[in-house]
């Protein structure tokens, strides 16, 4: 019989070259400018890339959140138009002043878990600033420059080392919510009245003994105060000649939301201390 021809088998298909970092990068730099959120969490970079500085006026979100930065990038200079900057989880210990000043959009500044020491006056300049949050730093005080950030609601420091308050006149008239739990202030400013809008008052675990009068009866839309783990008791705190004015505004405030269907925590229903302490003095 004839010979049997060898089949030869087709070639395989051409394989993708793989793409370069390069091309990469240039992807990457290119999804920055269209959505204008600049993303580089989990990375472990203790800089941003240069090419940060190329989206420009484009990008609005900075996320550099668990990484090992140890200032406020230099690059966010070159990124004026930036509405929220995220640092949570790395290692700054620095806030440059001068670069606060090239941020004036910014709404959110959240640098959660570092390691600031202090807070430069020149956050100033950010009169734009809705919400501050410095959860677990080490500050042990806050500049009278929040004053002029007149769009302020927000400001949530707790965790750190902070043995006062700033006076009434050294925050913005704007402020809504204070936090400042798990500190070790012991003393609120009866200045503290002038703050008519603000709303919640949180000081757990600190060393706060009083409150003065002028701080539950003259702001006007104060309805929770949070004073668990201080030294003051509710017998204390009623016995205040503000308690009655800022008791109104507390029921008021959680019978609407029990009335609305809102279900809360018992913590919202006492009187923002510790009960028992009504029974130790």
């Amino acid at each position: 019989p004839p010979p049997k021809k060898k089949v030869t088998p087709p070639p395989p298909p051409p394989q993708k070259a793989p793409q370069s970092n390069r091309a990469k990068q240039q992807h990457r730099e290119m999804h920055w400018k269209s959505t204008g959120i600049v993303g580089i969490r989990d990375q472990g970079i203790t800089h941003l890339p240069a090419s940060v500085a190329s989206v420009g006026t484009d990008a609005k979100v900075l996320d550099a959140t668990n990484n090992r930065l140890h200032e406020l990038p230099p690059a966010v200079a070159h990124l004026p138009n930036l509405q929220r900057i995220v640092l949570c989880h790395n290692s700054i210990y620095t806030l440059s002043g001068p670069l606060l000043r090239s941020l004036p959009a910014l709404k959110m500044l959240l640098l959660d878990h570092n390691s600031l020491v202090e807070l430069p006056e020149e956050v100033s300049w950010l009169t734009r600033l809705e919400k501050l949050s410095l959860n677990h730093n080490k500050l042990t005080g806050l500049p009278s420059g929040l004053a002029a950030c007149s769009r302020l609601t927000c400001i949530l420091v707790g965790h750190n080392r902070l043995k006062g308050l700033p006076a009434g006149d050294h925050l913005p008239p704007s402020l809504e919510e204070f936090n400042a739990a798990h500190n070790q202030i012991s003393h609120i400013p009866a200045s503290w009245g002038t703050l008519h809008k603000l709303k919640v008052l949180n000081l757990d675990d600190n060393r706060v003994a009083d409150v003065p009068a002028e701080v539950l009866h003259d702001c006007s839309a104060l309805h929770t105060l949070c004073l668990h783990g201080c030294p003051i008791g509710p017998a204390q705190l009623q016995a205040n000649p503000g308690f009655h004015a800022f008791e109104e505004r507390r029921k008021g405030k959680y019978d609407k939301a029990i009335a609305g269907g809102v279900l809360m925590g018992a913590k919202q229903l006492d009187e923002g201390v510790d009960r028992e302490k009504m029974h130790s003095r």
